[in-house]
């Protein structure tokens, strides 16, 4: 089977127990579980418990060294695997709400293998919607050879 691909973006509300409903096109890869990690840009990520464990694989087989012990402790420490309850829903810690600099309003991204949270006012900071962004992205990508 192969990964998952997380495309799109959604707002949501948190709940009044920090709960997020995840968006229903993707409540079905989520079935065995949800993996919530800090992502970089002040995002939370959102992975499927078989993408994480291909991340956390290759993770694990750094070496012991003070880089290696560090992104260990950094990935490893603020994960937290769960499930979704009944209602599609999962948890966000505290932790990671602020990492995310995350209150109410929230937009969840596709980033392919993973899902992505992020603070409403932070996604806006990002220009992703932004026509000369996506310009500069069209332009990058086809340096890339991507296009």
């Amino acid at each position: 089977m192969s990964a998952a691909q997380f495309t799109g973006q959604y707002t949501h509300n948190l709940d009044s127990k920090d709960r997020l409903t995840i968006p229903a096109a993707f409540k079905e890869q989520f079935r065995t579980g949800v993996v919530l990690s800090p992502g970089v840009d002040g995002c939370v990520w959102v992975y499927t418990p078989e993408a994480w464990e291909t991340f956390a694989e290759k993770l694990n087989a750094l070496p012991n060294d003070k880089e290696g012990r560090t992104l260990k402790r950094i990935f490893f420490n603020n994960t937290k695997k769960d499930m979704l309850d009944k209602s599609g829903r999962v948890g966000i810690p505290a932790h990671l709400k602020a990492h995310a600099n995350i209150t109410k309003t929230v937009v969840v991204a596709g980033s392919y293998d993973k899902l992505e949270i992020w603070s409403a006012e932070t996604w806006s900071e990002t220009g992703t919607d932004d026509p000369e962004t996506f310009n500069a992205a069209y332009d990058l990508a086809a340096e890339k050879g991507l296009l």
